[in-house]
């Protein structure tokens, strides 16, 4: 349900068996997403918990028995039949010679470095392809969790052809809070154009930068949400 959404063009499935160890199989799941972006937002939602570390590329991960990584326009997901040496060695055999023998880019996604990367929490981004927040019109919004003074936050930005469209966007956010219950709070956070709500105990926070429209959602307070905010939209002007 999510691949098609996001965009997938299509699969292909090959599988891969040990001629000594009959037992030892792995089957290469390939999705061309179309674009690096897409298949960065399905490779970020898929994520894992028990996720590890992984060098394969810049958006990477494995797990006792699985490899997953974006890269350029292909998400591809390895999973082993049992968590062998030698199957999972196979399996990073396999990944790195998918990747050299790819002709594709590893495709850089610009707004990642719009997030400060003080107190961001490792991995956290994540794409939402459409209906952000259970709001139809934020497509392509990106959202990052932080620790930031022992209270998690999590930070939102999305962008718009023109700031014209932003500064729309962000009406439009706002007035989706309210017709959900949100109740207006007057700010002082050196943020120009900034909106901060009360939605039933959480505080929302939007705002528009250029072309970007951003923010804090679910809060756990009007302090940590307006910290956030001026910490994002400081870092949007610096490198917009």
């Amino acid at each position: 349900a999510l691949y098609l959404p996001a965009g997938s063009l299509s699969r292909q499935t090959i599988r891969f068996a040990s001629s000594a160890h009959p037992g030892e199989w792995f089957p290469l799941f390939v999705y061309d997403m179309n674009t690096p972006l897409q298949a960065f937002a399905v490779y970020s939602s898929q994520r894992r918990e028990d996720a590890l570390a992984s060098d394969l590329t810049d958006f990477s991960y494995s797990t006792p028995n699985a490899l997953f990584f974006a890269h350029g326009r292909f998400y591809v997901e390895i999973l082993a039949s049992s968590p062998s040496e030698s199957v999972l060695a196979a399996m990073d055999t396999c990944a790195r010679r998918f990747i050299v023998d790819t002709t594709e880019r590893a495709g850089r996604i610009e707004e990642l470095a719009l997030f400060p990367p003080e107190g961001l929490v490792p991995d956290s981004v994540v794409l939402l392809i459409a209906d952000g927040f259970g709001f139809e019109q934020f497509d392509y919004l990106f959202t990052a969790t932080y620790e930031s003074y022992g209270v998690a936050v999590q930070a939102f930005l999305t962008g718009r052809p023109t700031p014209g469209e932003a500064v729309a966007l962000a009406a439009a956010y706002s007035e989706f809070l309210i017709d959900n219950g949100a109740v207006f709070q007057e700010t002082n956070v050196s943020v120009p154009g900034a909106l901060l709500y009360n939605l039933f105990g959480t505080y929302e926070l939007v705002f528009s930068a250029g072309q970007f429209v951003a923010g804090v959602h679910e809060a756990d307070s009007p302090e940590a949400a307006e910290r956030m905010a001026a910490e994002l939209y400081h870092r949007i002007t610096r490198n917009r």
